[in-house]
């Protein structure tokens, strides 16, 4: 869910701390958040049921209310809501952390569980809120829980974004107006117009989780006015509807300043320095903390040392001791950020490497199919492949079996491979020899498609021009028609041919 971006400039707001800082009840302010959840007026009203015993709609405490706002939030886990209602110091000490989160005072790159992996975060012990077992998670997590915060019927999409907002809601009878979590998302994005309308320029809103020398009991009674006011909406009059009857409804009111906040009470730096005072016993918490974060590491550091690293060729690299960094002291941020970079660029050059890798043997794979591919053999016959068309050429039909020309001095180019008139008389020994087996097939059954098709190739020149040649079938016409004359005429049909001359001579003139 989406904020809007506040149109004031913001103060420095965020705690920060080096990593392995343990955070102190100075930088929480924790005397402030205290007041805060220790108070025990019940006049919020509760949108949702209680986790407490108490009816919808009900009125609450303003620890009860953001407890309870928490667990409903859409992005709280199971685990998170069976420690909060499990344990009631963990409840309060997480929404304590919370509501630092919400108004921008935990940095986005904190986290407060020992066992983090990341190197983007910093670990800070917070021995003040971990009283009892839980997991605190880190500050990202906990601002993502907080802005699903939302109330029952309310749509994500129209969710206020201005003060203004969140009272003209609350006139037409809507209570609460939204949720606390984002009524305080909004105050902290318009602090410096909350602090002109509410605190006399006095103070802005986030001013009263710093450490300012203003009283935390004074803070937290005015920071708990300012919630009663946008939440339930009923103490937003002008000074001139002064009416005792009125402003006592907000509990949270000063009699002195009707329509505004309690007034603050100032103190010196020597009575700030007595508040938010460490305990011992929180002392000793956060130097465990510490402790142990630091065996994590080192334990973490031990075994990325010892394990072997394959590389791309199956190797086993040396491993190398580290340097004389001292690991009992956790590295620096940027530290963490150089080291992370450094993986990042081997691991980019590893899977460069590899691409390079996988484009080669694919180039290989495609020039080893190229060579293999080559022209389909034909399974022909020996005198076909020896006296074929195909490897023969021209030549091929005058020299294949069974085939000779009329007269060897004739020159093929006057010649006409199929003219019955070349071949001799029916009764000439060269007839007979010629066209013995033609003459055979011509009374017997046709030719299959396959036999056909094989006498066509065998007897058929492609290069030659076909425009003057006859198929197999009219031969096989031509040799019935012949027979019939011949056995008629009881003679050849036509005389034989005189021979052709070697070259054509010019006819005479008659």
């Amino acid at each position: 869910m989406s904020r809007k971006q506040s149109p004031f400039p913001k103060k420095p707001l965020a705690i920060k701390r080096a990593d392995g800082d343990p955070l102190t009840r100075v930088d929480l302010q924790y005397d402030f958040l205290f007041n805060i959840f220790n108070d025990d007026q019940r006049v919020f009203t509760d949108p949702y049921p209680s986790a407490f015993g108490g009816p919808l709609g009900g009125k609450v405490s303003f620890r009860d209310l953001y407890v309870n706002a928490i667990m409903h939030s859409a992005k709280a886990t199971k685990a998170l809501k069976d420690s909060m209602s499990a344990s009631a110091t963990f409840a309060t000490d997480f929404a304590m952390l919370a509501l630092l989160a919400n108004v921008g005072r935990v940095n986005t790159t904190m986290s407060f569980f020992a066992e983090k992996k990341t190197a983007v975060r910093t670990y800070h012990p917070i021995p003040a809120l971990q009283r009892a077992d839980g997991n605190l998670q880190d500050a990202p997590r906990i601002k993502g829980l907080l802005k699903a915060c939302t109330v029952p019927d309310e749509d994500p999409k129209s969710i206020p974004t201005t003060p203004g907002d969140i009272l003209a809601r609350a006139t037409t009878g809507k209570v609460p107006p939204t949720s606390i979590a984002t009524i305080i998302f909004i105050l902290s994005n318009y602090s410096p117009a909350i602090g002109q309308e509410h605190f006399l320029n006095e103070l802005e809103f986030i001013d009263l989780f710093l450490p300012v020398e203003v009283s935390s009991a004074s803070r937290a009674r005015a920071f708990l006015w300012l919630c009663y006011h946008f939440h339930e909406a009923t103490s937003a009059v002008n000074e001139d509807d002064y009416d005792t009857e009125v402003l006592s409804v907000n509990p949270f009111c000063d009699s002195h300043r009707p329509g505004k906040a309690p007034a603050f009470i100032m103190i010196t730096r020597a009575e700030a320095e007595k508040e938010n005072v460490d305990t011992e016993e929180e002392v000793a918490r956060a130097e465990k903390s510490v402790s142990h974060r630091n065996d994590i590491i080192n334990k973490a550091s031990t075994t990325s040392t010892s394990k072997p690293v394959h590389n791309d060729e199956g190797n086993v690299p040396e491993v190398k001791p580290k340097g004389k960094r001292n690991t009992g002291v956790p590295m620096t941020l940027k530290e963490k950020k150089e080291r992370k970079a450094l993986w990042d660029k081997q691991y980019r050059e590893r899977v460069k490497n590899k691409a390079m890798q996988e484009k080669n043997k694919e180039t290989k794979r495609k020039e080893s199919k190229q060579r293999e591919v080559q022209p389909p053999k034909l399974d022909l016959p020996a005198d076909v492949a020896e006296f074929g068309p195909l490897s023969r050429g021209r030549e091929s039909l005058y020299t294949a079996p069974g085939y000779r020309r009329s007269s060897p001095d004739i020159p093929s180019m006057y010649q006409h491979r199929y003219a019955p008139y070349r071949f001799g008389t029916v009764g000439d020994p060269t007839w007979s020899s010629r066209h013995a087996s033609h003459s055979k097939g011509v009374g017997s059954s046709h030719k299959s498609m396959l036999e056909h098709a094989w006498h066509v190739i065998n007897c058929t020149d492609p290069l030659l021009d076909s425009d003057d040649e006859a198929d197999d079938h009219v031969h096989r016409d031509y040799s019935k028609r012949l027979r019939i004359i011949a056995r008629v005429r009881g003679k050849d049909p036509t005389p034989e041919p005189e021979p052709y001359p070697v070259a054509p001579q010019p006819h005479a003139s008659t």
